[in-house]
């Protein structure tokens, strides 16, 4: 009796044992398994945040005098690429876009005229829809000559889907003054922050 007993609680008590240690090994796969998987979750979701700042964002070096004094030779700006997807150039927003006779060049202006308005230079001043373009983000006493396209005292209405644009430093600066209207089409993005070079800043 005593011996059949002790086979019984041999037997039973290793399986239980073994059972034991089975599901003990099972749930500690079970954890690392787990564990793995939201550490690879992090990693993909800070790869895809990272994704997504590196290609909302380019980057132009300012080269030349035309947007002087406010943008300066020399300094970095970070472009975002993405604000006007979801939203129109706003007057005043200085932005990167194509060369519009040689698509791989790139260049820097700021956006004075909006589609549908029209523009005149009259007396060194812009006159957009027949009043005066207050201009803040100018120095004083800065003029505004005509160009080849845009000579003194001659309106034009800007078309949809274009843009009339200008360097700060009006005196050299190659602009829409000169060769015409600029397509959305050619926006590359609105510069914000420079990241580089940024004494003195904007």
């Amino acid at each position: 009796m005593h011996l059949y007993f002790g086979l019984f609680c041999s037997h039973y008590c290793l399986d239980g044992v073994l059972s034991a240690k089975i599901i003990f090994m099972g749930e500690k796969k079970l954890v690392i398994i787990i564990v793995g998987a939201l550490i690879i979750g992090a990693i993909l979701l800070v790869t895809l945040v990272f994704h997504k700042e590196y290609t909302d964002y380019a980057h132009f070096q300012i080269t030349g005098a035309a947007m002087a004094p406010n943008f300066v030779e020399g300094q970095s700006y970070r472009v975002d690429t993405n604000i006007y997807k979801t939203g129109s150039p706003q007057r005043g927003d200085v932005v990167a876009f194509k060369d519009v006779k040689d698509p791989s060049k790139t260049f820097a202006k700021r956006i004075v005229g909006l589609p549908g308005e029209k523009i005149m230079l009259k007396q060194g001043k812009i006159y957009i829809n027949g009043k005066v373009l207050e201009e803040s983000y100018l120095q004083a006493g800065t003029i505004s000559n005509p160009g080849e396209f845009l000579p003194a005292d001659k309106e034009v209405t800007i078309p949809q889907e274009n843009y009339f644009i200008m360097g700060d430093n009006r005196d050299y600066s190659s602009d829409s003054r000169i060769w015409g209207f600029l397509p959305r089409e050619n926006i590359v993005g609105k510069l914000t922050d420079c990241y580089q070079n940024c004494s003195p800043s904007k």
